[in-house]
């Protein structure tokens, strides 16, 4: 019995109520405590099914334990349900309009379905509350905030095409199933839209454009979140206020998959700092940052924030011309892309992704790892490349991509495009043809482990502190450096104290623009393009030292000699020792210019005997039209011009002719000079016999 007087509409309530028919009052009003009192009852049908009422008054079920199913359809409240404590079967509330409600810990014990067009003025405050089955609110529309912290859900969380205007707060919340946003726009313009800090999900995360397209206006974050399956934002479009991110992810661990993909826009940088992913992470067909971001000139605008992140798949930022597909877009970040210290277990790719962030690291990734392939072939970059320290499992491939407008420095000079400072690639560097890189390339001390193929790259830009490439201290088992004769690198490029097994060169290579550093740069076998000459590597290594220094050309001799190339070797030797003399002062240059002339510097000692030859012939046919006197005119010697020429040249040993006639005359100095010819002659055939048996 009920101890309010009631009204016609509320005698009918109560009548089909009792019957358990559905009743629709067509817009009638029915007070809040009647209902409510009516709910509170001990025998009573297990289900309230209300239509089309207007509900004035306060209806307060705080602290009840309702045993009835309440189905409300297209009813409007006056005031906020207060559902405080609460423990309902079940509640459903269809097309029903209210100024907000007081939830907070409720307890649903089946689903909480409020779709389709449920609309809330105000808050909806379900804080602390449980629901044992699902909440659906598809369709919903809420003109206040969604406040769930700490909701706890056995199933789903359904909100496909739901509207919201103020934040959506689920931080540490828990979903049994998936979390599904697919089609909803939540909007809260200057602060956030969607807190799901801290969350746990069991089932996917679905944020994407499969049935609409999700669209946030705010900050989306999910800091410190657990999502047990797939997380997908395709196609979503996220704005949050100038210099904030517009999605938040720091933390979060991800057991499936994570796409942010296909259409994906973030107007500001999205963040992934250390987080978990144990599938893969896809960012193909994704435009983050804001190209009108004009941040200040000492720091980078930020597009992709996720240094520390680990991925037990692949990241996938590649554009699908790449691989076959010409419909899937490539990755564009206006702003940095960061992933320092990160770790990817399986192959990364960035190929045809397009970053712009001129003057700065357009891709910052100091300590990288990735276990297979990094592949950034076609990208488009309007900055830096940087890798320092990182550690790539198999290669790296940047074949045909651009890399311009580097960083500079504080002194004005140009950082490098591509920066591999410090770096491990288990295989190849592949950066050949099609490859433009403005600040160059720098790998000093890197280690790569097969080959280095920069050929017919694009490197330096021809100013004159550009660097093409810097192979500083590095360490490879083979370099390719083929460049056409016209086409040398634009800039200095240095490989003082380099390692490599095999070095494959051309004369392009030794036309660099700003110079080529030999010092210390050890190889232990040459390839050459184009079929190049000792003759040739001489005439390069004089290019590119005018300071004669004996270390590349010592090294040279090793690799010629190490070949079984003896007389390759020799040429270098006697090259060498035409710089050195050539540098002394005029004594020790006519000194070596003799030495070269006469005996090549010992390592021709045959040339030796052909002067001799030449000057026992030539002395010979001077003395055979020249009469000599005889110095003793007791003694009685038998005149032969050949003989005397011949005692003259050779020093140490005597023959006997030369005491025994009277030189006067031109005959004198004619005398004189075989005699100065032979002791030079047999100086340096001496000196090259000595140099021969120290090589065998």
């Amino acid at each position: 019995m009920s101890r309010y007087e009631l009204t016609e509409p509320e005698q009918h309530l109560v009548e089909a109520f009792r019957l358990g028919d559905r009743i629709d009052l067509g817009g009638k009003q029915i007070r809040g405590p009647v209902l409510a009192e009516l709910l509170d009852g001990s025998e009573t049908p297990s289900v309230l099914r209300l239509s089309g009422a207007h509900i004035t008054g306060y209806f307060s079920l705080q602290g009840k334990q309702v045993r009835q199913v309440i189905d409300l359809r297209d009813c409007t409240f006056e005031h906020r349900p207060d559902l405080r404590m609460a423990r309902i079967v079940g509640l459903r509330m269809h097309a029903c309009r209210m100024p907000g409600v007081i939830g907070r810990n409720l307890r649903v014990e089946s689903d909480l379905i409020l779709e389709p067009r449920f609309t809330c003025d105000g808050a909806l405050d379900l804080t602390d509350a449980s629901i044992d089955g699902s909440l659906r609110m598809s369709g919903a529309v809420l003109h206040g905030p969604f406040l769930g912290a700490r909701l706890r859900i056995s199933g789903s969380l359904q909100a496909v095409v739901l509207r919201t205007n103020g934040e959506m707060r689920l931080s540490g919340a828990k979903v049994g199933g998936n979390l599904q946003l697919t089609g909803a726009r939540l909007t809260n313009t200057d602060g956030i839209a969607l807190d799901g800090s801290s969350m746990t999900v069991e089932g996917n995360l679905l944020a994407n454009a499969k049935g609409g397209r999700f669209r946030s206006s705010g900050r989306v974050l999910f800091r410190g979140a657990r999502i047990s399956a797939d997380v997908k934002f395709t196609g979503a479009e996220l704005s949050a206020p100038k210099g904030r991110s517009p999605l938040d992810a720091d933390r979060i661990e991800v057991q499936g998959n994570v796409y942010l993909d296909n259409g994906l826009t973030a107007d500001g940088p999205v963040r992934l700092a250390d987080a978990r992913i144990g599938g893969f992470l896809k960012l193909s067909g994704a435009t983050l940052g804001n190209a009108e971001d004009s941040s200040d000139p000492y720091r980078a605008p930020y597009a992709l924030f996720a240094d520390g992140i680990e991925l037990g798949g692949d990241l996938n930022a590649r554009s699908g011309e790449i691989a076959g597909a010409p419909n899937v877009k490539p990755l564009v970040a206006y702003g940095q892309v960061r992933f320092p210290g990160a770790k990817i277990d399986g192959s990364a790719s960035l190929s045809g992704a397009q970053l712009h962030c001129a003057g700065r690291d357009a891709l910052f990734a100091d300590r990288l790892n990735v276990g297979e392939t990094l592949f950034l072939e076609g990208m488009l970059a309007t900055g830096c490349i940087r890798l320092q320290d990182s550690k790539i499992g198999a290669s790296l491939n940047v074949t045909g991509s651009s890399f311009t407008e580097p960083r500079l420095r504080a002194d004005a000079s140009r950082k490098p495009s591509l920066d591999l400072q410090f770096a491990s690639i288990g295989h190849n560097l592949l950066c050949s043809r099609n490859v433009v890189a403005t600040g160059g390339i720098s790998a000093r001390l890197a280690d790569i482990r097969h080959t280095v193929h920069l050929s017919y790259a694009a490197l330096g830009d021809g100013q004159s502190d550009s660097v093409a490439f810097d192979g500083y201290g590095m360490t490879a088992h083979h370099l390719y450096m083929h460049y056409e004769p016209d086409e040398p690198p634009q800039g200095a490029v240095r490989l003082g104290n380099a390692r490599v097994r095999k070095l494959s060169d051309g004369p392009g290579l030794w036309r660099s623009v700003g110079g080529l550093d030999v010092d210390d740069f050890v190889y232990e076998s040459i390839e050459s393009n184009g079929n190049a000459t000792v003759k040739d590597r001489l005439k390069w290594l004089r290019q590119v030292q005018p300071d004669f220094a004996p270390g590349p050309y010592d090294h040279l001799v090793t690799v010629y000699r190490d070949a079984g190339e003896e007389e390759l070797a020799e040429q270098v030797l006697m090259e060498k020792q035409r710089r050195r003399h050539s540098e002394l002062t005029w004594p020790g240059r006519i000194w070596g210019v003799l030495q070269d002339k006469t005996v090549g510097f010992g390592y021709r000692p045959w040339l030796a005997v052909v002067w001799l030859a030449v000057f026992w012939v030539a002395g010979t046919v001077w003395f055979s039209f020249t009469e000599l006197s005889k110095l003793d005119n007791d003694q009685n010697p038998v005149w032969s011009p050949a003989l005397l020429s011949l005692d003259l040249l050779l020093p140490i040993i005597d023959l006997g002719q030369d005491k025994m006639w009277r030189m006067a005359g031109p005959s004198e100095w004619v005398s004189g000079i075989l005699i100065a010819a032979g002791w030079v002659l047999a100086t340096t055939v001496a000196a090259g016999a000595t140099r021969l048996l120290k090589r065998t």
